[in-house]
């Protein structure tokens, strides 16, 4: 936010207009035209892209087989998991093997999510609370 409210003063003194007389839409107009500014210096970093399973459409879980679910955690935005038929009920159940829980932390999951939560497994992978058959 500093570094927006920098160019924002230093946009109004070359210009010569005013901070304080600003209207909600010259507010709204002068934000979007920074977010673009950054966009397009975001873009001329090259960053390399890093290629996932996901990017494959491989099962996130065993990584050996197509994906053919893609599951979304309850009320939890961004928590998807793309998996094959044989790994998305041990994913709902909190039943995942060792392989797949540690599958999923490297392909960019986390133990923050709540499929894959401390609670549910421990630090090695092992589910401590499966449910279902």
């Amino acid at each position: 936010m500093e570094e927006f409210t920098k160019w924002m003063v230093d946009r109004h003194i070359r210009t010569g207009s005013s901070l304080i007389e600003m209207t909600e839409k010259e507010a709204i107009g002068y934000l979007m035209e920074y977010v673009n500014i950054l966009s397009k210096e975001f873009n001329k970093m090259n960053l390399p892209k890093k290629k996932s399973v996901v990017d494959e459409g491989m099962c996130e879980a065993c990584n050996g087989v197509s994906a053919q679910w893609l599951i979304e955690s309850l009320g939890r935005d961004g928590e998807t998991y793309l998996v094959c038929g044989n790994c998305s009920p041990p994913l709902s159940n909190r039943a995942l093997s060792r392989k797949q829980f540690k599958n999923l932390l490297q392909n960019g999951h986390s133990t923050s999510e709540f499929l894959l939560h401390s609670d549910f497994y421990d630090e090695d992978g092992n589910a401590l609370q499966p449910c279902g058959g």
